[in-house]
């Protein structure tokens, strides 16, 4: 994947030499490799909380969980990353919906959980 750049006084006589000249393994992979160009996953039926994971695709992972509580209110989601949180929400009162989110760089740990009571995993989804 590249390109040329290049300015002629009359179309088709390649007279003059390129004034840019951008060759495979320039911006435009390291462009396919940004988040974004991946397939969108919804993993629900692979993925629990509290278990750790690992990015293993090379480009950063966009993660997104909701979740409830059943039994506590006051509880804490987290989205942890390399052990780090990087994201976290209150659930104010029992059985609420609550999402959390993050970016997860490549060849890191991640995680969601609750810091207490009964869990609820409602949608796991990644995007890289």
């Amino acid at each position: 994947v590249g390109f040329i750049d290049i300015t002629e006084a009359t179309a088709g006589t390649w007279a003059t030499g390129p004034t840019t000249v951008q060759g495979a393994g320039g911006n435009a992979v390291a462009s396919m490799q940004s988040l974004g160009w991946g397939k969108y996953q919804e993993l629900s039926g692979s993925r629990s909380l509290g278990t750790t994971y690992y990015n293993t695709t090379g480009r950063p992972m966009y993660v997104l969980v909701r979740s409830r509580n059943t039994s506590t209110s006051n509880a804490v989601l987290a989205l942890t990353v390399d052990g780090a949180n990087i994201g976290s929400i209150n659930q104010p009162t029992a059985a609420t919906t609550t999402t959390v989110q993050g970016i997860v760089p490549p060849g890191s740990s991640y995680a969601v959980d609750w810091d207490s009571g009964t869990k609820v995993l409602q949608t796991w989804n990644e995007t890289f």
